[in-house]
């Protein structure tokens, strides 16, 4: 039985980039970022496809329900890598925002990145929405587990012991399992937040391997929406390279505290003052 991680020193197999405000934007709004699209991201990501919406109708009268044809509520802008894969994409509706990147190297690149595609399309946004409410970061970690007798792998040839992200039960389990842990920190600097970090932790069944999944999510709510595009770019710690930092931040504490040290060791995590990865 072998147990790695996705990639030679780290384990990600997307990273995700948010950005949420108050009020939906209206179409004509989402007319105009489309064009802020083709005016200046286009050559980055240039393929652009819409996402769709589908209306469940339910007649109350009848017992019945129609489903009513799916209109476009947004767009999702991608650009392939030269084997067909999805390299990157930034998905746009009415309430959300959000830049998925599919390949990783370093934290601080693969955040530059992102905060480069966002840019173009905030100010328009923060005049719109009612200001921004939230930032999201989301992480997707993938370790395989290949070779003979993949049904012994037990929790604790990854997974750290007495874990506080892990039920106990976890560790007796002889077949595949699923464990969802989540919290609320406050946070009292300025501006007033707090945070939520939600972790999903899976032993799936792949082909006759296994994987270990983790899917972690950290969101940042703000106690009151920010209506300042240039609060999130401006001064020498930029509003959303801070709290994106912070995030990561986190998700490298709940890796640290969910992975064995064998397996910190081997993505470089096993330190406090590690690397940005």
């Amino acid at each position: 039985m072998n147990i790695s991680p996705l990639h030679d020193t780290h384990a990600i197999e997307s990273v995700s980039f948010g950005v949420e405000w108050q009020q939906p934007l209206p179409p004509a709004v989402m007319g105009a970022l489309e064009s802020v699209y083709e005016a200046t991201l286009k050559d980055k990501l240039p393929s652009k496809k819409p996402v769709q919406q589908f209306a469940v109708e339910f007649n109350l009268e009848s017992g019945g329900k129609s489903i009513q044809p799916a209109q476009a509520v947004g767009w999702t802008f991608e650009r392939f890598a030269p084997d067909g894969r999805i390299e990157r994409n930034l998905m746009l509706t009415p309430n959300t925002l959000a830049v998925t990147l599919h390949t990783y190297t370093r934290w601080e690149e693969e955040y530059a990145t992102a905060a480069d595609l966002m840019h173009p399309l905030l100010p328009l946004i923060a005049v719109s929405s009612g200001g921004f409410t939230g930032f999201g970061l989301q992480y997707q970690d993938v370790f395989r587990i290949t070779g003979d007798n993949v049904a012994q792998f037990r929790a604790d040839m990854l997974l750290r012991q007495n874990s506080a992200m892990l039920p106990a039960s976890v560790f007796q389990q002889k077949s595949l399992w699923h464990a969802h842990h989540g919290y609320f920190t406050e946070m009292p600097d300025e501006p007033e937040c707090r945070k939520l970090t939600v972790v999903n932790t899976d032993l799936i069944d792949e082909n006759g391997n296994r994987q270990v999944r983790i899917w972690s999510v950290h969101k940042t709510v703000f106690n009151a929406p920010l209506s300042d595009a240039e609060q999130l770019y401006a001064g020498n710690n930029p509003l959303l390279h801070t709290t994106m930092h912070g995030m990561h931040s986190e998700n490298k504490a709940v890796l640290r505290e969910l992975l064995n040290d064998e397996m910190l060791a081997r993505i470089h995590l096993n330190a406090e003052d590690g690397t940005d990865s």
